[in-house]
């Protein structure tokens, strides 16, 4: 009789277990639908079930740190880039206690993390971490591969962010340089590079220095058969912003124009750029006198900004 209670014990165990995983396996891959169609109130809720489910394989287990990963990027979806911060710190412990915190698999989640600091503004916190992905990069691809070329732009990006502007130009010339260099990079990775460098001399407020970047990044994108109609609409924003600053509202206005009809194809997700590139394009319509159609342009930002508010919740 022990035995065979020890057995049924086993049998019961194995059920449980295949149960655990089945709903696991419901609740993420409804979550990360959500995230690809931009529902990320819908993915939240999905991916915290499938977190319940997630805890129970062990906090170095793959699937844990992959539902932590997915629930920060619904929670910064939604804008609650403080909520996110406590999974990404997590996915990047399950990681690297699966992995070893030296192993290049780590990468992933040390960028999500640096990302997230970024965007909530924290560039200090930041910056080591994006030295870390491009170590741990380079001694997977070398420091001559795209990926390293990306890791580069990453961090030149946010020494730019911290005003360390002779740093970050070192980054930036040397992504580019890899970018021009390696055989099949994209004219997208170029365009990228061209901008990182328009934004550096307009950080220090060379704006006419900028304008030659963003015109070049606007016409590689223009050539790059990956770019789609955001990649072109942040270019065309990059070159009316500088335009605008530089006194050529005409031009601007014109490509701010450009901007938001490319925003508008985004739906959802971009009516915070759509928002600016309408502001700007007001700015610029008044800029040449032409005060009735910029007080109708508000009126159609106020309405994006207004849609983006609501999406978020």
């Amino acid at each position: 009789m022990p035995l065979r209670r020890s057995i049924f014990a086993l049998l019961l165990a194995a059920s449980a277990a295949l149960a655990d995983e089945a709903a696991w396996e419901k609740f993420a891959g409804e979550g990360a639908k959500f995230l690809e169609e931009g529902k990320y109130a819908d993915a939240e809720g999905r991916l915290r079930a499938a977190l319940s489910e997630a805890e129970q394989f062990g906090d170095s287990d793959e699937r844990l740190a992959t539902t932590l990963t997915d629930l920060a990027e619904a929670l910064r979806g939604r804008r609650k880039l403080a909520d996110a911060e406590p999974y990404c710190k997590r996915a990047l412990a399950v990681i690297e206690k699966a992995l070893g915190a030296d192993d290049p698999g780590v990468a992933g989640p040390v960028a999500d993390l640096a990302d997230l600091y970024r965007d909530l503004d924290r560039p200090a916190q930041a910056e080591p971490l994006y030295r870390r992905v491009l170590t741990l990069v380079e001694a997977e691809s070398g420091a001559a591969s795209l990926d390293a070329a990306d890791a580069d732009a990453d961090l030149g990006g946010i020494l730019m962010a911290l005003k360390k502007f002779d740093e970050a130009r070192t980054f930036f010339d040397k992504a580019l340089k890899i970018r021009q260099e390696t055989k099949g990079a994209d004219a997208l990775d170029l365009s990228d590079s061209e901008s990182d460098l328009g934004d550096l001399l307009a950080a220090q407020g060379k704006d006419a220095d900028a304008e030659p970047h963003y015109r070049k990044a606007l016409d590689l994108l223009r050539k790059a058969k990956s770019a789609g109609a955001a990649d072109l609409a942040d270019a065309q924003a990059d070159l009316a912003e500088t335009l605008a600053k530089i006194g050529k509202p005409e031009e601007a206005e014109s490509l701010w124009k450009g901007a938001a009809d490319g925003y508008a194809k985004g739906g959802e997700e971009l009516l915070d750029e759509l928002a600016d590139a309408l502001e700007g394009r007001a700015a610029a319509l008044r800029a040449v006198k032409k005060d009735e159609e910029a007080a109708r342009v508000d009126l159609e930002a106020a309405e994006a900004r207004k849609k983006a508010e609501s999406v978020a919740r």
